[in-house]
């Protein structure tokens, strides 16, 4: 019973190669010989393999080909997207600049009427009555 077993377990594999190689092979030799296969079935493996490589290759190329369409359009997308914000940026600046003239220009207004407030309060205490204007000296009642 142990030889049984050690046999079967050391020479089982050298038998299942042997019965498919031999035994399974001549059989689909037999069945497909009337359908116009070629009478080695190795050759017929052969040309299967060589059809499944061809396709493999092939199904490979067109995957290549589509990823690099789709990272030519990835790419061309970023572009896009990199050239918006570019202007978009360039609008920003030109706001920024626009609005700091305006202040600037703001802030020269309010210096100026400070400055011409301070000369009248100068002018007012200069004059009879401090704290107050007087019609003789003020810019505002000269000019009626």
């Amino acid at each position: 019973m142990y030889l049984r077993e050690l046999l079967l377990a050391t020479c089982l594999h050298d038998l299942v190669e042997s019965t498919h190689g031999i035994h399974y092979h001549g059989h689909r030799a037999k069945v497909l010989r009337p359908h116009g296969r070629p009478a080695s079935i190795l050759e017929c493996d052969d040309s299967y393999e060589s059809q499944i490589e061809g396709s493999r290759v092939q199904a490979r190329q067109e995957m290549d080909h589509k990823e690099d369409s789709i990272r030519q359009s990835f790419v061309e997308k970023v572009k896009e997207k990199e050239a918006l914000l570019r202007q978009r940026e360039e609008q920003l600046v030109q706001r920024k600049a626009q609005l700091n003239a305006e202040l600037e220009q703001m802030k020269a207004l309010i210096a100026a009427q400070e400055q011409e407030l301070e000369e009248m309060l100068t002018e007012t205490n200069n004059g009879s009555r401090p704290n107050t204007v007087s019609k003789n000296s003020s810019k505002l009642f000269k000019a009626k």
